[in-house]
């Protein structure tokens, strides 16, 4: 009988065996919370409506444990989520977002506050390109965008 150390798990294949290394370093739990929340942020995006090309700004408010621990996959969070800005920190968000949710990952407790980006894109017929990221400014781009008509 062969003795395994503890931290490993064997297991056998035809061609002999193969050992998982079963300890969980800092790193990997990090790594598993970013995985995680990235997974809870696709599905917050999915019931607000949005669409996978939609883009978004978000920002979590968590304890600052967590916010060490995502701090080096924002750039992965970022791009999987489809996100304008991200912003993860301990305070509370400067602004009121149209969507939030408050979300719980093995006893660890953060707070999702998300806003879709909105553009709009020149087409060809003369149209004023512009990003919109609130309601007034949709409003003053109509009213820019029937002035540059008149023009044309």
């Amino acid at each position: 009988s062969r003795e395994i150390p503890k931290k490993y798990q064997e297991s056998q294949f035809k061609a002999g065996f193969t050992y998982l290394n079963k300890e969980l370093t800092e790193e990997l739990e990090a790594e598993g919370y970013s995985r995680e929340i990235t997974r809870r942020i696709q599905v917050f995006r999915k019931n607000a409506g949005l669409e996978k090309s939609d883009k978004i700004n978000l920002f979590v408010k968590t304890d600052q444990e967590l916010v060490s621990m995502l701090k080096e996959f924002e750039g992965f969070i970022k791009e999987k989520i489809g996100a304008s800005l991200l912003k993860i920190s301990e305070l509370n968000p400067s602004k009121k977002h149209k969507h939030q949710s408050k979300e719980k990952i093995k006893g660890k407790e953060f707070e999702l506050f998300m806003d879709k980006v909105w553009f709009f894109n020149k087409i060809n017929d003369g149209k004023i390109r512009f990003a919109v990221r609130n309601f007034k400014i949709y409003k003053t781009a109509k009213y820019l965008n029937s002035k540059f008509q008149k023009f044309s």
